[in-house]
């Protein structure tokens, strides 16, 4: 195990002293993605999870029934359920209840029939298939994790699921920061994933032009700096190269931010 939050040190050193296996690591705050990869760095274990501080692990067996099916069916990733906790309230909200009930012994699934970049947290991750494809996060203060994701599952080309739930997202106390580097960031990301599938993966492709609109639009329009209308109009060359039309809301954003008012 290795844990990356400075802000807990003492207890962190105290349950080291009761387990050797446990490890942190100290560094200055430059995002979730520069913090996994240093523990990804460090990390010598055949598998990889990932637990944010916030968090926790659900089923107590998930982790052990997930290395087990990898090791059994011989494939490099395995998913499970999710769920979220809101204020005392354990909400389902797992994205692999499209594939119906699963068997006791889960099922392989092809990313070709995923396509889906969220809940990264909710997946176990051979360390030898991220080592050899060099995946690693983005660093940014957000969206860094589904370009990982994507490029996770995509190398795998397939991955096992349970029916198991191994990631609880706890939601509703955190203070969400709508300044401009993160929404700079997040744009970025989806800039990322949208360059990564618009070959191969259409499903995803559309999933992510419309998260731009649903998602971000408030974030996006209260947002006049250059570096955002940068990545804006790298987002309408990608969507105009695939549609032949430009993405509405750059449209949007230029009209309401960068035309020239008169007096």
């Amino acid at each position: 195990m290795m844990v990356l939050k400075t802000e807990a040190l003492k207890k962190l050193r105290r349950l080291q002293k009761k387990n050797p296996r446990i490890y942190y690591y100290q560094k200055e705050h430059a995002g979730a993605g520069t913090a996994r990869n240093l523990g990804l760095e460090y990390a010598q274990g055949e598998y990889i999870a990932f637990l944010d501080a916030d968090d926790m692990f659900f089923d107590r067996d998930a982790l052990e029934k997930m290395i087990c099916a990898c090791k059994k069916n011989n494939i490099p990733i395995c998913g499970s359920y999710r769920n979220e906790l809101k204020n005392g309230v354990l909400q389902d909200t797992d994205f692999m209840r499209q594939f119906g009930v699963l068997p006791e012994e889960g099922i392989d699934i092809a990313f070709k029939d995923y396509q889906f970049d969220f809940f990264f947290q909710s997946f176990l991750y051979s360390h030898k298939l991220l080592d050899r494809f060099h995946i690693r996060f983005k660093e940014y203060f957000r969206y860094e994790d589904p370009p990982f994701l994507v490029h996770a599952l995509d190398a795998a080309g397939h991955f096992h699921v349970l029916p198991v739930i191994l990631h609880c997202y706890r939601k509703g106390h955190q203070i969400r920061k709508a300044n401009e580097a993160y929404i700079v960031d997040s744009m970025k990301g989806v800039r990322d994933n949208l360059l990564f599938s618009e070959k191969k993966y259409k499903q995803l492709f559309q999933i992510l032009i419309d998260r731009i609109d649903w998602m971000y639009k408030d974030e996006i329009m209260d947002n006049d700096t250059e570096e955002l209308l940068i990545v804006l109009g790298e987002l309408n060359e990608i969507y105009r190269r695939n549609s032949g039309v430009e993405l509405p809301i750059y449209g949007e954003y230029l009209e309401k931010n960068w035309t020239p008012k008169c007096r």
